[in-house]
């Protein structure tokens, strides 16, 4: 296993923008949780980013875009990459991916049929969308990755194999599966 090393951290969540106001408000016992929800209240894409590159970008995509940034900025690393870019990549783990897309676009296809549903629908809610962007934005090399827990078969967020891996998956319907008697 290759060594990691972080040199720089940004957040974004409930408890504030910053990794060093989520510190301190974790710090002071504040909870980001309202209603049973943890909303980012305070983030407003447009204060962070173009008013392109917010509309094209699903709200995760924003919030990975706007802490890969700060923690770039927190480990010094100025508009040159300190590194040869084959060697950093961009790894962003997600549940789901653009889920604001998909409600967004399946309640549209619902009420006013398919040619209602956005054209960037697609682009917008995959999985690795964030990964993407973090590393078109930042120029982080051609590695990146975007392990999803909803897949069986993806790997967990520190890149190792699920129990359910590609090789010991036996679905009920696939051709490989054993036959009950």
């Amino acid at each position: 296993m290759n060594d990691v090393v972080i040199t720089g951290v940004g957040a974004v969540t409930p408890l504030g923008i910053g990794a060093t106001t989520l510190h301190e408000r974790w710090a002071a016992g504040i909870c980001g949780i309202e209603d049973g929800e943890g909303r980012c209240r305070e983030f407003v894409a447009t204060e962070h980013l173009s008013v392109k590159d917010a509309r094209r970008a699903d709200r995760f995509t924003q919030f990975a875009l706007v802490a890969s940034i700060e923690a770039l900025a927190d480990a010094g690393w100025g508009d040159a990459l300190p590194y040869d870019t084959g060697r950093i990549g961009s790894i962003i783990g997600t549940g789901i991916g653009g889920i604001g897309t998909i409600e967004l676009n399946d309640r549209a296809m619902f009420d006013n049929g398919p040619k209602s549903v956005s054209p960037l629908a697609v682009p917008l809610m995959m999985g690795n969308a964030a990964a993407a962007a973090v590393s078109m934005r930042t120029g982080c090399g051609v590695r990146r990755s975007a392990p999803s827990r909803h897949a069986p078969r993806a790997p967990t967020q520190s890149g190792q194999p699920s129990a359910r891996s590609a090789t010991a998956t036996r679905w009920p319907w696939s051709p490989a599966a054993p036959r009950r008697p």
